[in-house]
């Protein structure tokens, strides 16, 4: 994959990908210093640029762990501070984190779903709302309420104007939603937008939309 430098450019991360189909269940997420002094295997995970990212100015990368194509389980929020060794999971038993992205160096802001199988029919798949997570405290709570027909996809958060983005869906159309950091004033923002090719409930959203903050 390419790579993503940190904050302070003295680590790269990046995905080491193996041949052929492999890469549909598993790949690695690694890490090295930038001098070449140390290299690191963090974890597995699936093929998506979007699903490890570095906080805004701190060396601690968040990344979605999991290996197995199905995104509808095994699928758990992780961060790891550097140069610790360790790794924190978030992800609560019995749920699956999908898109996520940093709205400081502290908090995440994640699409999360319960697990369910790939037997389950696509109508009755759990949906996904969106919860922001301390990766300190391990706070977290739901901030906003999916409706029984559509689930909130790919937050993107707009640091300058404190304005949370996201998608609601249900699987078959999408809209882009918008709202302050408090939440208020939540509103439909952009209307019956493109919906994605997906691969075993992995959406790639990032296909269809694109914010740019100026």
């Amino acid at each position: 994959s390419g790579f993503k430098w940190s904050p302070d450019q003295k680590w790269i991360s990046f995905l080491a990908v193996p041949t052929a189909s492999w890469s549909a269940d598993s790949n690695t997420l690694c890490l090295v210093r930038a001098d070449g002094s140390r290299f690191e295997k963090v974890d597995q995970m699936l093929l998506n640029a979007q699903w490890f990212q570095w906080a805004p100015s701190k060396n601690i990368l968040a990344y979605i762990e999991g290996s197995g194509r199905v995104a509808l389980e095994n699928k758990h929020l992780k961060v790891k501070e550097l140069p610790a060794l360790q790794q924190n999971i978030f992800t609560p038993k019995g749920y699956v984190d999908w898109d996520f992205v940093w709205k400081n160096d502290r908090v995440i802001i994640v699409s999360r779903a319960k697990e369910a199988g790939i037997e389950t029919p696509p109508e009755k798949r759990p949906l996904p709302s969106l919860y922001e997570v301390d990766s300190t405290s391990n706070a977290q709570h739901q901030i906003t309420k999916k409706t029984n027909k559509q689930g909130d996809y790919h937050p993107i958060f707009m640091k300058k104007s404190n304005q949370l983005i996201w998608i609601r869906s249900d699987r078959k159309k999408a809209d882009v939603w918008l709202a302050h950091k408090d939440r208020k004033q939540e509103k439909k923002w952009i209307e019956n937008i493109d919906v994605p090719a997906w691969y075993y409930e992995k959406w790639n959203w990032g296909n269809v939309i694109s914010v740019k903050e100026e």
